[in-house]
Parts: structure tokens; sequence; C-alpha cells
């Protein structure tokens, strides 16, 4: 959240404005939908810090502190939005290192007893500040009311059934980025798949000449579409900003669960088809006994 330049600590703004909201500083309300009344609901919520002492000692804090030994120690509240006390830059010696901890807990607005739990643990360490979540209740898996097993067995084939998880996880948690490397990994698998099932032998290792060599594999619908995917799922990981990422998830994932559901409408159709010839052929063998 800082930056260091002869030896004072300034401020980064924009680190800064990200981490008030990583912690729900600018959010007062927050609407989602409760799983347990399967009702959208609004409310608001309560938050606990607790500052942890070099012996191990958990003490309520209600502020974040950041240096020391000054006449207006500077210091963040929990639910300000700028910092309180000596204003940087700040002599690097007096940059401190805490730990802390922070409890939300999310009560549903048609029933108390209905409530969201979730733990932040922040690191000030000169200048830098590490968020990490560390605990939550219920689990993004069941408030997102997440499907994994529906294409379990297309992905499994592939060996994509984690990454296509931990995909959907990662953008649940708000590690966009993340959710775009495990994306490319499962059409990476894909176009890998088809290669060794259809043992294709290739000019080059180059993803675009993979996608051209399994294209036939695909829906036609979504065949055009191919190279373009893998481009922007790059760019994802590269160039584009957090906002461009959460906008075009769903439609990239959206390519890929196609090419899925089309995987899965070929294998049932399949079984299908052997369930039914040898129902047949059962028949025609009963038949000629006749």
């Amino acid at each position: 959240m800082f930056y260091e330049k002869d030896n004072q600590y300034y401020l980064n703004e924009n680190e800064f404005d990200r981490f008030q909201k990583y912690i729900s500083t600018k959010n007062q309300k927050i609407i989602t939908n409760c799983i347990w009344c399967d009702k959208e609901f609004s409310f608001d919520y309560d938050r606990t810090m607790y500052k942890v002492s070099n012996n191990g000692y958990f003490t309520s804090q209600d502020s974040i502190y950041i240096a020391n030994n000054m006449q207006y120690p500077p210091y963040i509240h929990l639910s300000g939005k700028t910092i309180y006390g000596a204003q940087p830059p700040y002599n690097s010696e007096k940059m401190i290192t805490m730990n802390y901890y922070i409890d939300y807990s999310l009560v549903c607005s048609h029933e108390m007893e209905h409530c969201y739990y979730m733990s932040l643990f922040v690191r000030v360490e000169k200048g830098k500040f590490i968020v990490m979540k560390i605990g939550q209740y219920p689990s993004m898996l069941s408030v997102k009311g997440f499907d994994f097993d529906k294409f379990k067995k297309q992905l499994k084939k592939y060996d994509a059934y984690e990454d296509y998880k931990n995909s959907e996880l990662s953008l649940a948690n708000g590690f966009i980025v993340g959710a775009y490397t495990y994306l490319r990994r499962v059409y990476e698998k894909q176009l890998n798949y088809y290669i060794e099932k259809d043992k294709i032998v290739l000019q080059d290792n180059h993803t675009e000449t993979k996608i051209k060599a399994v294209k036939s594999n695909f829906d036609i619908r979504i065949n055009p579409l191919l190279e373009d995917l893998y481009r922007i799922l790059s760019k994802g990981i590269h160039e584009l900003d957090e906002e461009e990422c959460k906008d075009y998830y769903e439609y990239l994932k959206a390519v890929i669960n196609m090419q899925l559901q089309h995987e899965k409408e070929r294998y049932e159709e399949e079984q299908q088809s052997k369930l039914l010839t040898k129902a047949i052929s059962n028949i025609a063998q009963r038949l000629k006994k006749k």
C-alpha cells in the first residue's frame, strides 16, 4: 500500500482504494441470496477486529496502525475511508509490523437464525499489507450453488475436473486472474485430449496449430470462436484489468460449457445407441427361436 523512496514511505492511492474495497469499508449493505430460505435479502453486517501481539494474545481493536513513535500515530479505522493521524510520507524506521484478524457476521433480514460468517487475516509489514481470507461459513460451494457434477465425466476424461472447480471458486473468491488461468487450463487440456485421441502429428506445438488440427471435434456452433477464446483467456491473465476479466468470464465459460454439453450429449447418444442395439439384437434372437 506504500512505496519507498529516499528512506520515506509514500501512499499508493490505487492500492489503498483496493484495500478499502477488499475489507468492505466502502460498502455498508450487501445484497445476496440466502441459501436457507432461498430469498434475496439485504443486511448491515458487523465486523470485529483483533490485534495479535508477539506473545500470541488477541486484543479487540477497531483500527489498523501503520506507523509508531509519532505525536499522532497514523491508522486506518475499520469503517473509515482515509488515514487518520499523521499523514504520509513516513520515515522507514517508524513503519511497524502487526497482525490483525477481522471477523464478519451477516444476518438474513428474513430469519435471524440464518447467519453468514467470514474471517480475514491482515498483516501490516512496513508499508506492505497482506490480506488473506482464512475462513467462511457457509462455503462458497454452498453460497454459489455450483453444480460441478453436471460435466464431471467429460472433465475427468480431460483430467480437467479440478481445474474447472478451481476456476469457479477463484472467481467466487475474487481471484479473477486465477479464474482465467484455470479456465485456460481446461481449454488446453481439451485440445490435448483430442490430439491424443486422434493420434495427430503436429508440425509445431503452438496453440493455434492445435486448434486447427482438432476443430472437427468441437461443436460446430463454437468452431469459429476457438482461436479468439484462447487469445482472450491469455489476455485476461496478462493484460486485462479485473473488471474486464469479471465482465468477460461468463461468456468464456459458456463457450467451454457448450463443448462439454456437446460431449455429454454425444456420450448419452452413444450409450442409448448401444442399449437399443443390444435390446433389438436380443429381441431378434428370441424371434428366431420361435
